[in-house]
């Protein structure tokens, strides 16, 4: 069984897949791990590594139906949405607890009321923070 908010989740990236016209794909994640390990070892990406895992690539290949399932060597990663849904919900709970007036930071800023109309930001920087050290 899948639980219920990442069958949630799934399902909207699922339309947000075919509003996109597939330009939002979650199953990146090979292609994603690809760079971000090319990167760290200080080398470019050869065409060929390129190639192989964008064949893993394809969100329409992705079992939706009698449970979530992928291919083998596919990945899915949900950061482009997950944060804004965690937020809608949280914003669902606060609205149902009586909350009329809030800001949410969740990376994903969300606003209700009257906060919505007048949002004010407040910039911390701790001493000596981002200066180069001598």
């Amino acid at each position: 069984d899948v639980p219920q908010e990442l069958g949630a989740v799934m399902r909207q990236a699922a339309d947000i897949h075919s509003l996109s016209q597939g330009r939002f794909d979650p199953t990146v994640l090979p292609l994603l791990s690809l760079l971000r390990t090319s990167r760290e070892e200080g080398r470019r990406v050869d065409a060929k590594e390129l190639a192989e895992r964008l064949e893993l690539v394809g969100f329409g290949r992705v079992r939706r139906s009698g449970g979530l399932g992928i291919e083998s060597g596919m990945g899915v990663t949900l950061d482009g949405i997950a944060k804004g849904y965690i937020a809608d919900r949280v914003k669902d709970l606060l609205l149902d607890l009586g909350v009329k007036h809030a800001v949410l930071d969740l990376a994903a800023g969300l606003a209700l009321g009257a906060a919505a109309a007048v949002i004010c930001f407040s910039v911390f920087r701790p001493k000596g923070h981002g200066k180069k050290e001598e």
